[in-house]
């Protein structure tokens, strides 16, 4: 009677009711992941121990015996089945991993740097390896996909591998070769001086430089100066201080993203160079220039020596009419051959000016002048106003009313310098000019 009961208690736990009931107590199976080209194996990862599995990949349900190759890569269902009862579980077939392409910059500078390097991820890998073989044998690993590789100077260029490790072993690496580009490398020209790389030059002095080279851009510096252009152009005009010293220009350039620099070094001695003329028109056809600190002023017509007519003084010149395409320039020194410590003005044209219509309307005559200068208005301009005479500083000198038929003003009490002549007409018309008091 005792062993009637007890089998009734076993088929009534092993019934398909208690199978669904309690399954998880029953059986129980757990997923795995296996390799593609893994040799066949005898699949265990259910309990209890005994059944048969069932799905792709098997291919022995009595042994069950695995065979990946025949499921290929990817994650398929398998039953296992002990008796009456069953339990399903994923079987995950992967390959081994082939590196991506590597993206990142394959061109670093010469000076060295870090740069940063990426392959595509995979979820089942382990490691990710980096190589340069030819960079003192290179390597590192990662345990994502993104490296920074920081390059130094000992880095003359070579191939760097990638390569991804799971479980099943090292994949296919890529490759990208990285190229070293060189430091571009300025030469900063004083435009008076080509050859000298130091400048012995006087104070206040006006000099321009040209940064030489192959580059993309550029940018100025400067210590015992001010740039006077911008300070991104080839071209630079300095200023330099009125310290006696040292200073000093430089130059950062970039070329492909590389950047080099040079520097020219400045000895300030004891002079000072005056203070760069400014050419004005006076008059048709005359040109004359600022008052300057100078003790000398050398005419330049199209870069050469002006050989017309100068005054004694140097400080004006009067042109041929001829000469209305070319273009002049003054250099004040204190030195009467103006080749040391001296300052180039601005370059003049008469073809680049509109003063020819305005001394057309509006003359002061004779200028310089000595004694008198008189007032000489054109067609459609009443010569009837107030006369105003400014010195060089602004400062009011002499005021008349100009009346037709009395034009001419007295300056003979006057200082010798420039003037600045100021005609407002009756019509509130106002009209300006400058002379030169000799």
């Amino acid at each position: 009677m005792n062993k009637y009961y007890f089998l009734l208690a076993v088929v009534w736990l092993c019934s398909p009711f208690m199978a669904d009931a309690a399954t998880d107590t029953v059986v129980s199976c757990h997923d795995t992941t296996v390799c593609l080209y893994q040799s066949d194996f005898q699949i265990v990862v259910c309990s209890p121990y005994g059944g048969h599995y069932f799905g792709p990949g098997v291919k022995d349900t009595v042994e069950n015996t695995y065979v990946p190759f025949w499921a290929g890569v990817g994650k398929h269902l398998v039953t296992y089945r002990i008796g009456t009862f069953t339990c399903s579980f994923y079987v995950t077939i992967i390959d081994q991993v082939n590196a991506g392409s590597i993206v990142g910059d394959n061109k670093i500078c010469s000076e060295g740097e870090e740069k940063a390097y990426q392959i595509p991820s995979d979820t089942t890998a382990r490691m990710y390896y980096w190589k340069i073989p030819q960079w003192n044998n290179f390597a590192d690993s990662t345990t994502v996909p993104i490296n920074s590789i920081r390059y130094d100077n000992s880095f003359n260029g070579g191939t760097l591998q990638a390569s991804v490790r799971n479980q099943c072993g090292e994949g296919n690496g890529s490759s990208i070769q990285i190229q070293v580009l060189p430091t571009p490398v300025p030469t900063i020209k004083n435009l008076s001086d080509t050859l000298s790389l130091v400048d012995n030059i006087c104070k206040n002095q006006r000099l321009s430089y040209y940064a030489y080279g192959d580059f993309d851009s550029c940018r100025w510096t400067i210590q015992g100066g001010t740039l006077i252009s911008n300070d991104t152009s080839r071209l630079m005009a300095v200023k330099w201080g009125k310290n006696t010293g040292e200073g000093q220009l430089g130059v950062a350039v970039y070329k492909n993203g590389c950047s080099g620099s040079s520097f020219r070094n400045v000895i300030l001695g004891q002079e000072t160079a005056p203070d760069p003329a400014v050419i004005w028109l006076f008059g048709y056809n005359m040109l004359v220039c600022s008052d300057s600190t100078a003790g000398s002023y050398c005419w330049f017509q199209d870069n050469n020596v002006y050989t017309g007519v100068v005054s004694a003084s140097g400080r004006y010149i009067l042109p041929d009419p001829q000469n209305k395409q070319s273009t002049f320039f003054v250099r004040t020194s204190g030195n009467p051959s103006c080749e040391t410590c001296y300052n180039d003005s601005e370059s003049f044209s008469f073809s680049k000016t509109g003063f020819d219509h305005l001394t057309r309307v509006f003359q002061i005559a004779p200028n310089p002048a000595t004694n008198t200068i008189e007032l000489k208005t054109g067609s459609g301009i009443d010569p009837e106003g107030r006369f105003l005479l400014y010195n060089q500083h602004g400062v009011l000198v002499k005021e008349k009313i100009i009346k037709p038929g009395n034009l001419r003003t007295d300056i003979s009490n006057l200082p010798a310098g420039l003037y600045f002549v100021e005609f407002i007409s009756e019509a509130g018309i106002k009209l300006t000019s400058r002379i030169i008091k000799l």
